[in-house]
């Protein structure tokens, strides 16, 4: 499986939720500043671990702009943390969508993958990541974290 038949796989469940948005709204709910002040207290609440109040937030900027990966990313930061991992997935991958290319992106949703057991798919995601890329070393740890829990899994059973 490719790269993009992945992401298209993790990200059907929210597609159509989401082209059905962005069809819908045509202008920004907020204003360029407005965005802004609502990112920065997103952001805070992501960090702080107040997941529902986040996830609020970034729905919020997600609304009103939904081709700015940052906030997919965001929303599905939230959505990890509130121990929502199938959600958490679907938007990471939503988030490598609209920003491809951008391993940071990548490695979310490898974490996010690793966090849901899902061994296959993340261990095929974090093979995207460039070997001369400044988050090459990132992929490799996660790369290892994969493999540490799936020998901890199967000595387990």
């Amino acid at each position: 499986m490719d790269i993009d038949t992945a992401i298209q796989t993790l990200s059907a469940p929210s597609k159509a939720f989401f082209e059905e948005l962005k069809r819908t709204r045509s202008t920004p709910l907020f204003s360029p500043t407005a965005m802004e002040g609502l990112y920065v207290l997103a952001f805070q609440a992501l960090q702080a671990r107040q997941y529902k109040e986040a996830f609020q937030l970034f729905g919020s900027l997600v609304s009103s702009d939904i081709t700015d990966p940052r906030y997919m990313s965001g929303m599905a930061h939230a959505a990890q943390g509130a121990g929502e991992l199938d959600l958490a997935t679907h938007l990471h991958a939503f988030a490598v969508g609209l920003a491809p290319g951008q391993e940071a992106y990548l490695l979310d949703l490898g974490q996010s993958l690793i966090a849901a057991q899902d061994f296959a798919m993340a261990t095929l995601v974090l093979g995207y990541v460039p070997t001369d890329s400044d988050l090459a070393d990132a992929a490799w740890a996660l790369l290892e974290r994969v493999q540490a829990m799936e020998a901890l899994l199967s000595h387990a059973n």
